[in-house]
């Protein structure tokens, strides 16, 4: 399983399997969000199996402008197939109120068909990734084991 991505402003981690981590940072463009959506198509979707995952956008200097979010909305619609089949929760991490109310009204436009929480910290997203998982009958024991063994 290929550990770490790293695509212009995004880091796509699944060296956590069943857990799928996104950093994402700086300004991000319609060019990095579609390297980064080949990416995940490449190291995640080819999984096919069942995950969770953190979005952090904690180091996001600017929200995308309308024409990227409307790429990142049109990513989401054409893969809604694969995400309900495997994705078993979403946390977005977005320390600013502000931000985490803007990614809320992004989810307006194409619902989550995944149960998606929006989160200040990533400790929190972990947790709700982490129950997720389990209430989805997913083997978290090395995901467990992990969160313990850096003190998350």
């Amino acid at each position: 399983m290929v550990g770490d991505s790293i695509v212009d402003g995004f880091e796509l981690d699944v060296s956590h399997w069943p857990l799928v981590i996104t950093h994402v940072r700086g300004t991000v463009t319609i060019a990095e969000v579609d390297a980064y959506f080949e990416a995940f198509e490449a190291n995640v979707m080819t999984i096919d199996q069942p995950f969770a995952s953190i979005f952090d956008a904690s180091d996001l200097k600017n929200l995308p402008d309308a024409k990227t979010r409307a790429r990142a909305a049109q990513w989401s619609r054409a893969h809604q197939t694969f995400g309900v089949r495997n994705n078993c929760g979403l946390a977005i991490v977005a320390p600013n109120p502000v931000a985490r109310a803007v990614m809320k009204a992004l989810h307006w436009v194409v619902p989550p068909r995944v149960p998606t929480s929006y989160e200040a910290d990533f400790r929190s997203a972990l947790r709700f990734v982490t129950h997720r998982l389990t209430e989805s009958h997913v083997d978290t024991d090395a995901l467990e084991r992990w969160i313990e063994r850096e003190g998350l």
